[in-house]
């Protein structure tokens, strides 16, 4: 995959589709509610693995489906209402069944950075990607839906454009790649 410009070698990596398919399947097959709900949160929200250990019972709004992130950055905090239908009721169901603790999470940032790396060897992913590639994808995602970069700057807490920008850079090389591959199908 090439990279942007002005990024570093590899800087940033994120899953492609059948990559996420087999890393999901990997998580249903073998992943425990806890697991699961760790990494749907990661992904679905673009949390760094700092902000997923933090989030506390009093982040999570349960009469609103919303979760709050006390983003390390610059200290924003962003409410995203309304989650996922099925991943809210996965953190529900974990946290009915979890025990009380300060933070719904009681891993520390290693484990967790561990838990992705064990469901990355099972879908036999690349040893290269990390649990931060998940934010990567969730970013990558939102730019192939079409979502704008304000939008997806505010939705990853991100405190310039230009942090976004590369998202949508990457989404229009590989836009570009694909039509030329289309186009010149035929001659090759």
């Amino acid at each position: 995959m090439p990279r942007p410009k002005g990024t570093k070698k590899n800087s940033w990596k994120y899953l492609n589709e059948s990559q996420l398919k087999s890393f999901r399947q990997a998580l249903a097959e073998y992943g425990s509610i806890r697991d699961r709900v760790m990494m749907g949160l990661t992904l679905y929200l673009g949390l760094r693995v700092a902000e997923l250990v933090n989030i506390t019972p009093k982040d999570i709004e349960h009469d609103s489906h919303q979760v709050t992130i006390r983003g390390l950055k610059g200290g924003r905090r962003r409410s995203y209402p309304d989650i996922e239908e099925k991943l809210w009721k996965r953190l529900c169901q974990y946290m009915r069944n979890a025990e009380a603790e300060d933070r719904i999470f009681s891993l520390t940032p290693q484990a967790v950075k561990n838990v992705f790396k064990k469901y990355a060897k099972l879908a036999e992913l690349s040893s290269d990607l990390s649990i931060h590639s998940l934010r990567h994808t969730c970013a990558m995602l939102k730019a192939k839906r079409g979502d704008s970069p304000i939008k997806i700057m505010l939705w990853l807490r991100h405190r310039s454009i230009t942090s976004t920008q590369r998202y949508f850079e990457q989404t229009i090389f590989e836009r570009e790649a694909e039509d030329m591959n289309h186009l010149f199908e035929a001659y090759l």
